[in-house]
Formats: structure tokens, sequence, C-alpha cells
């Protein structure tokens, strides 16, 4: 990292080399009765800000994530897979989103404890369901005790594709956050929020176009608060850091058909 202000001289200027190790284990006993359990371990890292790093060299550029997680999933009803996961994940150095500076900064390590349900649902051979939910029991710091700010206590995704056999295929999607905790203190609370998102596809045959129109949920421009009341926008909805950020699974809906073919695509949004 150079500095390029020649009147700032405070401004970070230098560099620093890190490395770290990442392992991974799978078990898997069975199947009986079409069902199975199974066991996961692995390790994994997300980076500090680089800035920080060169101006003190003794903090952590690479912060260590380790996640543990024990399940059984099962087909033993037809048409139903179902599974479900208890599961750990350990940070050693949380990023927390700053309201006052208006950007992430590292802090103290973490640990999260949870479960997962995941099923889906095949009816029929053109009418699929699936969908999950996630309730993490523990979201704090191992100092302290202080919650890890806007780490969910519940999320849960919902999903209904329709595909025709004439080409019309439809769709219909949920997620859903539940309130939770906006400082390490526990006295200020962010809103949680349920997105749906309804989609409508017909396809023509090749060298003719595609129309897709979708209705979007209109709050869906809410979906991060912060204490102090900023509220940051356009916020993809978290993922697990790590394998679990902020101790939850959020998945997004799928995107149509991308399968490549001649002719234009008309796409309308509302």
């Amino acid at each position: 990292m150079r500095n390029n202000l020649t009147g700032v001289p405070d401004q970070p200027d230098g560099s620093a080399t890190r490395a770290i190790p990442s392992a991974k284990f799978n078990a898997i006993l069975g199947p009986w009765w079409q069902t199975e359990f199974f066991g996961n371990f692995g390790t994994g890292f997300h980076s500090n800000d680089a800035r920080a790093v060169v101006q003190d060299n003794t903090l952590p550029a690479l912060a260590q994530a380790t996640g543990w997680e024990f399940g059984v999933r099962t087909k033993i009803l037809p048409g139903v897979e179902a599974s479900f996961t208890y599961w750990w994940l350990n940070l050693s150095s949380e990023l927390v989103f700053s309201g006052d500076e208006g950007t992430t900064e590292p802090s103290g390590a973490t640990k999260r404890q949870g479960l997962e349900f995941a099923i889906k649902i095949r009816p029929l051979d053109w009418l699929t369901m699936t969908g999950n939910v996630t309730y993490t029991a523990v979201a704090e710091f191992f100092s302290g005790g202080g919650a890890i700010p806007l780490a969910p206590r519940v999320t849960a995704f919902a999903d209904i594709t329709a595909r025709l056999p004439f080409g019309l295929a439809a769709n219909a999607t949920m997620r859903y956050i539940s309130d939770r905790w906006a400082d390490a203190q526990r006295t200020q609370t962010a809103r949680g929020y349920t997105l749906v998102d309804l989609g409508l596809r017909y396809r023509y045959h090749v060298n003719r176009p595609d129309c897709d129109r979708r209705v979007r949920d209109p709050r869906k421009r809410r979906q991060r608060q912060v204490a102090g009341g900023a509220v940051l926008q356009h916020v993809p909805a978290a993922g697990r850091a790590g394998g679990r950020g902020a101790g939850h699974r959020v998945h997004a809906g799928q995107s149509p058909d991308g399968a490549r073919r001649a002719g234009t695509a008309v796409l309308i949004q509302v």
C-alpha cells in the first residue's frame, strides 16, 4: 500500500504479508432406510482492513473461523428430502458495522450455536417446494458475553416453483429475518422483515423472445438497520461468514433459466 498524499504523512504506507492454513473434514454414516448421519468440520477466514494492518503490524490481518456441524438427512418419504443440523461457529475476530463511521471495524472473538431444518418436496414432476429455518440460540462475544450486533436469531426461506410443460413457469419466494439486537449491550432492537418475490415466465420456441415478469416486495430496500438510527440500503441478505455469517443461512431466489439460445430476451420488471 502506497500513500500518494504527500501532504498527509499519517496515512498508511508500506506492506504486510500474512498466511493462514485451512482444514476440512467430512464424515457420513449410512445410508440405512434412505437415511444417513453426517458430521462436518472446517476452518476458514475473513480479511480485516489492510490499511489498519499496515499501520499496526500487531493486528491480525486474517481472522480465522472454525465451524462444526452434526445432523441427519433422510429421503424415507417419497418425493421428500429433509435434513436437521446442529452447528457451532467461532470467529477469532468479528467485523461489526459502525453507524457513526459508516464502515465495518474489527472487534473481539465471537461464538454462535444453532439449529437448522431444511426440506425439499416434489409432489409432482412440474412442482417443487423448498424451505429452511435456522434458529441461532447463541450469538455473543467470548469476552463479556455481549450480543453480536445485527446477528439474526431466526431466519427462514421458502420457495414454490411450477414449471409447466407448455413453457409457462411461475415461482413465489419468501425470505424472513427476525428482530435482532442492534448493539452489544442489548438495549436497542433492529426490526426484522419479510420479503416476497413473485415471478412469471413464458418461453417461446428458439429464435423467439422470452418474456419475464416479476413483482418484488417494495420493502426490499429496508434490509439492514444499525444502532443510532442509521439505515444501510442495498445490503444483500446475509449469508454465513466462513460457512455461517451472523449465524444463519439465507438463500437467494433462483434466477430464470440461463440456457444459451439464439434470439432476443425481453425483461419486464415491476
